[in-house]
């Protein structure tokens, strides 16, 4: 489960150490450039294209690396500020990944935006990151107005891909030049790209990746075969989020195939599947609901797909079970990361079946370099078993947060990403993450797992979503509230899920009410907005 944001314990230890020191922790893994990269891409083509689309079109690695560094001088030519912000606000599209890496290769920050923000919220992320660019998709040009309106540092703006070019805005292909040529010279500690927070729990925050930690994000995806080596891969996940941009990276480094849905929408997939070939998908374990659940899925198109990849949340025994009857061949891979430090941490196929499953865990590390510990309010590690803060020591933790070094102080400590996540390792050494720290129940003194309760209810046959969360109480402090989201007509009793999970869970786990809805409000990763739930849970039980 990929995380958007984190919420950290307080300590009195608030010494940052940045990331780009990490690198020296593993020997397995130095500090590369984008510009390392690219001179790889190009040197190496494997015959395979590294960029396929529902269009039809197939971009090999040399060609996408030569039509980068031609885009990088045209952004160099528009004499901008040195380091100054690209705000890019486009779907998942060949133009729109090649504009985020020419903006590094430029010597710029790469800064792409979530699609689903508002003026205000674009202008706040605009203004905070030093942007001075500004490249769109025609489905946004529409918003550029307003933005220009809010901010005067906007200095050009870029259309990339096919549309009708507003007399004030310049088309992708004028921004070009005569390739530039590759900085083998570059610090591997300057910024790169700036990823904004979800803003699910307040105020976003801007997560700063230099070269060198975003480079070693990827390679761990690379050293993990995630995705797999060979394998055309279709993701679902967004540009805006480190869950697109670092397997489109690793694919680079693999010299395979990422074939470019523009977003998640079941027909895309089918086609992906059905028409293209597509051998490995990723998704969000809401996304898999939905493909499965859209009129046109049928499961004998994806016999053959080999393997699933999913994260950002952790998946339900109820929906696991319809994914083994849905893709029959298929292994399935569970990835846990956050966008501070990339994806790191892998549940393989071999736990997912057999004496082994675990599906209610995280998973492994990746890769040599990338250390898990279990941690209490002071720093220290816990014994085997207990639980704790999950920290990540990884080269690929994030620089700092952009102009936010109190955050960066309470999130970095002795060079480890405090999660705000509560976990334990087993004798395997594999993480099983209980719950966010804010979204663990408390009700009579005992920690109720939202996550725990979440399993237990979604294997009843008339749910087909459910988000666990907690409502005050006067007597217990807090009680457990399920938000069911039906299968189908039946909308189950309070009295239903209970009798359903007695013998899967403790009693005082056990929801003390629920309410019914026919959606749960997301994130544009496919996360549950739990304090959207709360909110509205609290607003409709309060008298008038």
């Amino acid at each position: 489960m990929i995380r958007e944001d984190a919420k950290h314990i307080k300590t009195s230890d608030t010494r940052a150490v940045p990331a780009a020191s990490n690198a020296t922790r593993d020997k397995t893994m130095q500090p590369t450039t984008l510009d390392q990269l690219f001179e790889f891409v190009e040197r190496s083509d494997s015959g395979q294209p590294a960029f396929q689309d529902l269009s039809g079109r197939s971009v090999s690695g040399p060609e996408f690396s030569k039509k980068t560094r031609q885009t990088a001088a045209g952004l160099a030519n528009l004499g901008v500020s040195s380091g100054a912000g690209v705000a890019i606000l486009g779907l998942n599209s060949v133009e729109t990944f090649q504009t985020l890496c020419a903006t590094g290769l430029a010597g710029l920050v790469a800064v792409p935006l979530n699609l689903r923000w508002s003026p205000d919220e674009l202008v706040y992320a605009i203004d905070d990151a030093g942007v001075e660019i500004l490249a769109v998709e025609a489905p946004f040009l529409p918003l550029v107005a307003a933005i220009r309106a809010k901010t005067k540092s906007i200095r050009h703006v870029i259309l990339m891909g096919p549309g009708e070019v507003p007399e004030d805005v310049l088309p992708l292909a004028e921004v070009t030049g005569d390739a530039v040529a590759l900085d083998m010279t570059r610090n591997p500690g300057d910024k790169l790209l700036i990823l904004y927070t979800g803003g699910t729990t307040g105020k976003s925050k801007g997560v700063v990746h230099t070269h060198a930690t975003l480079m070693a994000g990827a390679e761990v995806l690379v050293q993990s075969n995630f995705p797999a080596a060979g394998q055309t891969y279709a993701g679902c996940f967004p540009f805006f989020h480190v869950a697109g941009v670092a397997p489109a990276l690793a694919r680079l480094m693999q010299k395979s195939t990422n074939f470019l849905v523009p977003m998640f929408r079941p027909d895309f997939i089918i086609a992906a599947v059905t028409k293209f070939g597509v051998d490995e998908l990723g998704f969000a374990p809401t996304m898999m609901q939905m493909l499965m659940a859209d009129e046109a899925f049928e499961a004998k198109d994806f016999q053959d797909v080999s393997r699933v990849l999913y994260g950002s949340s952790p998946i339900s025994a109820g929906l696991m079970a319809q994914l083994h009857t849905n893709f029959p061949k298929a292994g399935f891979v569970q990835a846990y990361g956050m966008t501070e430090v990339g994806i790191c941490v892998f549940l393989g196929p071999q736990f997912h079946i057999g004496d082994l499953a675990r599906i209610d865990a995280a998973g492994q590390p990746g890769a040599p370099s990338v250390r898990v510990r279990i941690e209490d309010e002071q720093g220290k590690e816990v014994a085997q078993g207990e639980s704790g803060e999950i920290v990540f020591y990884s080269p690929s933790v994030m620089a700092e947060y952009q102009n936010n070094p109190a955050a960066t102080a309470e999130a970095v400590r002795n060079g480890g990403l405090r999660s705000g996540d509560i976990g334990y390792l087993d004798d395997m050494g594999v993480l099983f993450v209980k719950d966010r720290m804010k979204d663990m129940v408390i009700t009579g003194g005992e920690n109720v797992y939202s996550v725990e309760v979440e399993s237990a209810v979604s294997t009843h046959p008339d749910v087909a979503m459910v988000a666990v969360i907690g409502i005050p109480d006067e007597k217990w402090g807090e009680t457990v509230h399920a938000v069911v989201v039906p299968a189908g007509d039946k909308e189950p009793t309070l009295e239903d899920i209970q009798a359903h999970v007695k013998d899967q869970i403790a009693g005082y786990k056990s929801p003390r009410s629920i309410s019914i809805a026919k959606e749960l409000p997301l994130s544009p990763m496919n996360k549950v907005l739990k304090h959207e739930l709360r909110n509205q849970v609290t607003a409709v039980s309060e008298p008038a």
